[in-house]
């Protein structure tokens, strides 16, 4: 037909789950860097076998997170703890969430605080302020 354009939809698969090796109070775990994640979060059951004080959430605080695949985690509080990535050492608020499918996710608020840049061509996570190159997976390794 004359004056009709052809639409050609080309659907690309959204990457944004890394996954890197850390160490979460000096216990290594495999987490998953989350550029769709908000904030921090760890798993109940982690925070418990880390002997984590669970903090009451505050006003603000996050309450309800949604996954991806559309089931609600409720936040069951939140703790400071250390994540070192790289060699690195962070103190990080990590919201406690039950029903969380991943050990640790590296939410939004770490990545942009420390400038992280994803390097998809050399599977590299480098925090840029600290001058650290990490490599990552498209497929969590058990730790």
């Amino acid at each position: 037909m004359v004056g009709k354009k052809e639409e050609r939809v080309v659907k690309h698969p959204i990457i944004r789950e890394h996954y890197v090796q850390v160490k979460i109070e000096q216990q290594e775990v495999v987490d998953l860097s989350d550029t769709g994640a908000i904030c921090t979060q760890i798993s109940i059951d982690t925070a418990q076998r880390l002997n984590q004080k669970v903090e009451p959430l505050s006003v603000g605080d996050f309450k309800m997170f949604v996954a991806e695949d559309g089931h609600r985690m409720k936040a069951l509080g939140k703790a400071q703890m250390v994540i070192e990535i790289g060699g690195i050492q962070t103190i990080q608020q990590l919201s406690i969430v039950e029903k969380l499918d991943n050990t640790l996710i590296i939410g939004c608020d770490w990545m942009k605080q420390h400038r992280v840049v994803i390097d998809y061509g050399n599977q590299m996570i480098s925090l840029t302020e600290d001058n650290v190159e990490v490599p990552f997976t498209f497929c969590p390794k058990s730790a």
